[in-house]
């Protein structure tokens, strides 16, 4: 009985054995991928001798299992910078319809008779193929998108509309998608000259609003609002506290008549006691840090003092940098606030040393007033440095911040940048020495490998080049609509990330900010909003964000039975025969 009890086990053990051993064979053999595929018509231009010119061409995509790369094969060549777009555009995707998009490799492929100018301008059309084809959605291939896709979803101006529009109705295009700030053409609107050409022209701002335009489908966004945050306000009212209680000591001590830099100081002390009565904590500290400057050197210029003792002031100021620098060092950064807080007060830490900088250089050529200002300028920034440190450990949700993270963060943030100045360089041939310069802060922060900082750093000179892109082709009456339109896609952001369980503190404060700004300071609101925009949206570079996307093919599924089938034939032979042996000994 033992005996047949052994021999028992042992054919299980064989018929398992040769049963995997089929799935395995035959699974592997058949080298099959499963794969998804779109396509769609793009708009682009070309440079001829007549000048610009629109171009229709073809994009195609393809995904595979594999790895979470993108590649992009193009004929005729395009440049660098469409690669790079390309790939922000399915990042900003994937994080849009909340899919996590790491187990699949993305191939793009664009097509034309002619060659073509490249860049961002793509970038809306790329993020809606991609949705469509990870969501399986039917697109009109009758439909056309131009403009650029930025952080939130929110799709941005391009140049060579008009071209583009003659283009696709050429073409046979029944509809074509423009950035809604390119609303306007001289004295023409450009609805209007779809209207006489026989094709439907339609503003889009968001990616949900194309999405639906191509297929029918809305993407339903949960939006309760921007949320009161109890450790935000608590902390932030705590910042605010610290930098105001010296504006306003300043402001009662003060003679109420004095120079132009203490007439400005108490405006924007008025100011500041607005914004504590609003609510907006942020918009009141910092007008209490510029108020604060202007106050300090006006009783630094009082006090008269040498060479020596300003020398001394300075170093005073140094020796806490420098000590607090050591501590920055020793952070562990586990959350979005610990991050937010590294960043904003590492920066902060080394304005200070610039400014530090600046006022030495200054009292050696006896610029002795200049020397005064950039001595107060630093001290008001390493007190705000102390500040903003508040806010690490304040808990919030985990992400993986380690330095492999935020490295490729702040390489994939810096070509981005890069990007838009190639583009803006095409928009608006002029030097951009300012704006690279600043990125080349960002490459620097890289080779010193402090990653965040170069992450903060890239993700501002991005939203600056934004801003005087957004500036191209906008009227006085449509500022106010672009400023509207980026504050509304803030609130969208804010609000899932507080549903996530997380909050863009940085975010918020830009957000706050350029709303207290958009009636006094349309041009700076744009820039803070953008600003706010691109802080919302930090999280989309940390990992493990969406649903695992996979792509499934039923091939798989085939060849698994097909395998698991023919391992067990081969099992049962052998179990047969070893089982009419035994039964014959017995």
């Amino acid at each position: 009985m033992r005996q047949k009890q052994s021999i028992y086990g042992k054919q299980i053990r064989i018929f398992v054995m040769f049963f995997l051993l089929g799935i395995v064979i035959l699974s592997v053999s058949s080298e099959v991928s499963a794969s998804k595929k779109g396509h769609m018509k793009l708009l682009s231009v070309a440079e001829t001798d007549n000048g610009f010119e629109g171009r229709m061409a073809d994009l195609y995509l393809e995904i595979e299992p594999g790895q979470g790369r993108v590649f992009i094969d193009t004929f005729p060549l395009t440049r660098l910078d469409t690669q790079i777009s390309t790939r922000f555009a399915k990042e900003i995707t994937c994080s849009f319809i909340n899919k996590n998009c790491n187990h699949v490799d993305m191939f793009y492929t664009i097509r034309s008779e002619g060659p073509l100018v490249g860049g961002p301008s793509a970038g809306a059309a790329i993020a809606v193929l991609t949705a469509s084809v990870l969501d399986n959605l039917d697109m009109d291939e009758k439909t056309v998108i131009t403009g650029t896709i930025n952080s939130g979803g929110l799709i941005g101006p391009v140049g060579g509309l008009k071209e583009k529009i003659e283009a696709a109705q050429k073409n046979g295009m029944k509809k074509v998608l423009i950035p809604p700030q390119n609303g306007v053409l001289g004295n023409d609107s450009l609805i209007t000259l779809g209207e006489n050409l026989g094709i439907d022209v339609i503003e889009v701002s968001t990616l949900n609003q194309a999405i639906y335009e191509f297929t029918g489908e809305i993407y339903e966004k949960a939006n309760d609002g921007v949320k009161e945050n109890d450790i935000y306000i608590k902390t932030m009212s705590k910042i605010t506290d610290g930098i105001c209680n010296n504006t306003f000591k300043f402001y009662d001590e003060m003679p109420k008549n004095g120079s132009k830099e203490l007439l400005a100081a108490k405006n924007l002390t008025l100011s500041a006691k607005t914004a504590l009565s609003d609510g907006k904590f942020y918009s009141a500290a910092s007008y209490c840090f510029g108020a604060n400057i202007k106050y300090y050197y006006s009783s630094l210029l009082e006090k008269n003092l040498s060479e020596d003792e300003i020398n001394l002031t300075l170093d005073k100021i140094s020796s806490k940098m420098y000590r607090f620098h050591g501590k920055l060092d020793k952070w562990d950064i586990r959350t979005l606030n610990d991050l937010q807080a590294y960043m904003i007060t590492r920066e902060r830490l080394i304005s200070t040393q610039k400014h530090i900088t600046l006022s030495r250089d200054f009292l050696r050529v006896n610029r002795t007033k200049d020397a005064l200002y950039q001595l107060a300028y630093a001290n008001e920034r390493y007190e705000s440095a102390e500040l903003w440190s508040s806010f690490y450990g304040t808990g919030g949700k985990k992400y993986d911040i380690s330095n492999k993270v935020l490295k490729q963060s702040c390489i994939k943030k810096i070509g981005e940048a890069q990007e838009r100045i190639e583009y803006l360089k095409f928009l608006m041939p002029y030097p951009m020495d300012s704006i690279e310069k600043d990125l080349s802060l960002a490459f620097n922060d890289l080779k010193s490998k402090d990653y965040a900082l170069c992450l903060f750093k890239a993700s501002k000179t991005k939203s600056e080049i934004d801003a005087l892109i957004y500036s191209f082709g906008l009227t006085k009456e449509s500022v106010d609509y672009a400023i509207e339109n980026k504050l509304s896609v803030i609130r969208q952001r804010i609000s899932e990330q507080q549903d996530d369980n997380s909050f863009p503190l940085l975010g918020y404060s830009y957000y706050e900010y350029a709303s207290s700004l958009k009636n006094e300071d349309p041009s700076s609101a744009l820039l803070y909003a953008g600003y706010a925009l691109e802080m919302s949206d930090l999280d989309m570079y940390l990992g493990n964000k969406g649903r695992l996307y996979f792509v499934f093919d039923y091939k798989v599924l085939y060849y698994f039975i097909l395998g698991a089938l023919f391992g067990g034939f081969f099992a049962i032979r052998l179990f047969g025969k070893k089982l009419k042996k035994s039964m014959k000994k017995t």
